[in-house]
């Protein structure tokens, strides 16, 4: 889980506040926490890629895998799910 929030991060924080700043025509100051998250991701993912290359067992390896699959296909719902959502009613 950790490994796929970290790089989700990564791969979109920079790319979507340049989007931001671009459509919205606000300063690159407005958006300093996507620029620096994004940046400070990548030191996170270096320490957990260190971590996760000192697993020497087949089955822990193995579990990484699969977690990470697994987790990336449910982040990925999320977000595949928003625009469906946007005029559909707040439950009470």
């Amino acid at each position: 889980m950790v490994y796929v929030l970290e790089h989700t991060s990564t791969e979109l924080a920079t790319g979507a506040a340049d989007t931001l700043k671009t459509n919205l025509g606000l300063p690159e100051k407005a958006f300093s926490y996507l620029y620096s998250h994004g940046s400070l991701d990548l030191e996170h993912i270096a320490f957990y890629e260190k971590l996760v290359n000192k697993l020497d067992q087949k089955e822990d390896q193995a579990a990484i895998i699969e977690n990470a699959k697994v987790f990336y296909y449910l982040y990925g719902n999320i977000f595949a799910t928003l625009g469906t959502q946007l005029n559909e009613p707040l439950a009470a």
